[in-house]
């Protein structure tokens, strides 16, 4: 049956053929890393007028604050919407802070995965010549598409987070108000 001779054949043509691929071994990952990025891309800059928002609202619920501490001649129940709003924006932009810190988190993270996984890609091509050895390489392709793609949905996730955030800040200007409060000042 000469399986033997056809084995020492299907390695025989791995064996070239990881040659050249070991010396294009970065920009294969690269391609794959650029083509999830794109995607990432995509939802990351679409939300950029969201962040910008995010921090106006933060200083705003600041100087409210400070506000709040000098004496004024507002009502029990201006002073209590003004309270009810300062709550309600810092409750909000904790929770989108919060996601930013393990956004970032998540992202550097990945970077230095990637860059290990491209330091050891000559490594894992050579490693795909040999049945005995192709457990290493589907480990590491393996880790090399999950790191790659990891920021597509996070960054989607967030994209939605702040859209979601937006929608909440309009509802809550909106209907926000209390009597002798108002809407335009919330």
């Amino acid at each position: 049956l000469r399986i033997e001779e056809y084995a020492t054949r299907k390695t025989l043509v791995r064996l070239i053929a990881v040659a050249l691929l070991v010396n294009f071994a970065p920009v294969i990952c690269g391609l794959i890393v650029d083509a999830a990025n794109i995607v990432m891309n995509y939802f990351l800059s679409a939300i950029q007028g969201g962040v910008a928002d995010l921090f106006g609202n933060i200083k705003d619920s600041f100087s409210t604050f400070l506000g709040m501490l000098k004496p004024s001649g507002q009502t029990p129940g201006q002073q209590l919407a003004q309270f009810g709003k300062l709550g309600t924006s810092i409750a909000l932009d904790a929770a989108v802070s919060f996601t930013f810190f393990v956004l970032a988190a998540i992202f550097i993270v990945r970077y230095i995965a990637i860059w290990i996984l491209v330091i050891l890609a000559p490594i894992a091509f050579v490693s795909w010549i040999l049945p005995a050895t192709k457990k290493f390489w589907n480990i590491w392709w393996g880790n090399l598409v999950q790191w790659s793609i990891i920021g597509i949905p996070a960054a989607f996730f967030f994209y939605l987070a702040m859209s979601t955030f937006d929608l909440l800040t309009t509802a809550f200007r909106a209907q926000f108000t209390m009597p002798g409060q108002d809407a335009t000042t919330i």
